[in-house]
């Protein structure tokens, strides 16, 4: 029953991937989609090999360790490819962090001065993982200093696992991770390439993921703002971190605190 989950890596009809997703969780498969496997079938296993070459995972929407939150989403990913530490993926203490691209100077300082007081929750004294989408600019600062202070960190690609954008997690991929909590996730074909309508998919797994978002910096249109609106339409709390209400770079954080976000000055008095 599993393998036809990696149909999701060629179907490009809404329709297919309905039906597809209704027979997989039926658990009955209708002879539509048998023919569209055989047609497949051949390509589904070259890929599976190459990325089991490289020593890369692949988790199924019936995996036992996909993530129950997931499926929850509009039109969850059926196959998500994974590069690094597994164990992060099952981690039940997740909180995506997520910021604008051009990051303020400021900010910039304040999250190398800061971060390691979200390694671990004060109040369950639980090691924290921190989701975020890779992109550069506060993503890749959360990144960077989550591995600098040994906090297991989730990398959320808005293409294929073997096509990393931006290009620079490229040599991401080439250093040694087994010492660094640190997993790549993509919820795309393997050959994805970078797509702007990606995006958006991209942003509602990495809000999908975690039980809270933190914005740390959004202006009023940005990928920050779509992905506080996935976690708030997905259940989730959202928290902004407080900012100075004249500089433009932060309207969104005083747009989402304006709509009842939770706000947070202090990294050590955040709960959750």
């Amino acid at each position: 029953m599993e393998k036809y989950c990696f149909l999701f890596w060629f179907i490009e009809k809404r329709l297919e991937y309905i039906k597809l997703k209704e027979d997989l969780e039926k658990g009955l498969i209708s002879p539509f989609v048998q023919k569209l496997y055989k047609t497949h079938k051949q390509r589904i296993k070259v890929l599976r090999d190459l990325l089991k070459s490289k020593n890369y995972s692949v988790v199924t929407y019936l995996s036992k360790n996909y993530p129950v939150d997931l499926k929850a989403l509009s039109f969850p990913p059926l196959v998500l490819t994974l590069y690094g530490d597994l164990s992060l993926l099952g981690s039940l203490n997740k909180l995506s962090v997520v910021g604008s691209r051009d990051m303020n100077r400021g900010l910039s300082i304040w999250i190398e001065e800061n971060l390691y007081k979200l390694k671990r929750d004060q109040e369950t004294k639980e090691d924290r993982v921190l989701v975020s989408g890779g992109a550069r600019g506060v993503d890749q600062a959360i990144h960077i200093n989550a591995i600098r202070n040994k906090i297991g960190t989730i990398i959320v690609l808005p293409t294929g696992i073997l096509k990393p954008y931006p290009k620079n997690l490229k040599n991401w991929f080439l250093n040694d991770l087994k010492e660094k909590k640190v997993l790549f996730l993509s919820p795309f074909s393997p050959y994805q390439e970078v797509k702007k309508m990606n995006f958006y998919p991209r942003n509602e797994v990495l809000a999908g993921l975690s039980s809270k978002t933190l914005i740390l910096q959004a202006h009023k249109k940005s990928g920050t703002m779509v992905t506080a609106k996935y976690a708030a339409d997905l259940g989730k709390d959202v928290w902004v971190l407080s900012c100075c209400p004249w500089d433009d770079s932060f309207s969104g954080n005083i747009s989402l605190i304006e709509e009842g976000a939770y706000q947070t000055m202090d990294l050590n008095l955040f709960h959750f």
